[in-house]
């Protein structure tokens, strides 16, 4: 598959899954805008919320995706802003009760800069956003007084044409490889990649680590389990095997393994739990999905 048809079949992708948020809160929302032009994943995730008013119902589990991630606490009186980085485990964040929040997920963290740190050192790590990248203190104010949510995306985007996206940033084979692992939904083989890019596959896997602080591997696993997550929970299926099979794992056994390393407990309790949970999300009129 070319290169261009790689970037058509990105536009059909579907935004990552976050089930606990899409459950546990309120009037969610979320737009896919092209936000960087520089970036061969020039896209991101934008997205609204509010909490509810129960204090057990704000901690939300967040699974691996392989984004970074930016969180305004939009309290008038107390504005913040989180930044995460890349997550390999379950991360357990709690949210204030009755608040709006605001994200933003970028497909890419190649092509824009967020001061002195690099994201490198952020892997499994959240930091105050305002301690990173220069100047964020009015962007936090600002969001956090603008309830409208397109709004939120204007304020977002003006500030990062001027702050955030790296000008000077010209697209290397590395940009092209975690754009083709997301179009296989993370069943590439590094043979396939070499053949592709050109590139021998020990230079691939270094380039590649170098650039993110992980393995092209890692990044991988983390594709596919995002796309079988989605399956998993949003289709009905009969056949757990065949699931994991089907979508780029040895066998099952292979697949109960990696699914628990993401969110801690075995595909089929976690299906059960988060169908049990939506249940009671519809009964009591509080469903995000």
């Amino acid at each position: 598959m070319s290169i261009s048809n790689l970037i058509e079949n990105m536009h059909g992708s579907s935004p990552p899954f976050q089930p606990s948020i899409n459950m546990q809160v309120y009037n969610y929302r979320e737009k896919v805008i092209d936000w960087n032009i520089l970036s061969v994943k020039k896209g991101a995730l934008c997205y609204q919320f509010k909490t509810g008013p129960n204090a057990d119902e704000c901690s939300i589990q967040l699974l691996p995706d392989a984004c970074l991630n930016i969180l305004f606490e939009c309290d008038r009186n107390h504005p913040k802003a989180l930044f995460s980085g890349f997550f390999f485990k379950p991360n357990q964040l709690v949210l204030k009760p009755e608040t709006k929040y605001f994200g933003f997920k970028p497909y890419s963290s190649l092509g824009y800069k967020i001061g002195a740190c690099s994201v490198n050192e952020l892997l499994n790590m959240s930091v105050d956003f305002a301690s990173i990248c220069p100047n964020a203190e009015r962007l936090v104010e600002k969001i956090s007084v603008t309830d409208d949510f397109n709004a939120q995306i204007a304020l977002f985007n003006e500030f990062s044409n001027v702050e955030i996206i790296n000008r000077n940033h010209t697209p290397t084979f590395v940009d092209y490889i975690t754009l083709i692992i997301c179009a296989s939904k993370g069943n590439i083989l590094f043979n396939n990649l070499q053949r592709i890019l050109g590139y021998s596959e020990r230079y691939i896997r270094e380039k590649f680590k170098d650039t993110y602080g992980f393995s092209p591997k890692r990044y991988s696993n983390v594709m596919r389990f995002q796309n079988i997550l989605k399956k998993l929970l949003l289709t009905k299926y009969y056949d757990l095997p065949s699931l994991a099979v089907d979508n780029g794992y040895f066998d099952q056994s292979h697949f109960i393994h990696e699914f628990q390393q993401f969110v801690s407990m075995p595909p089929e309790k976690y299906r059960k739990n988060f169908h049990t949970f939506l249940k009671k999300s519809l009964n009591k009129g509080g469903c995000r999905i």
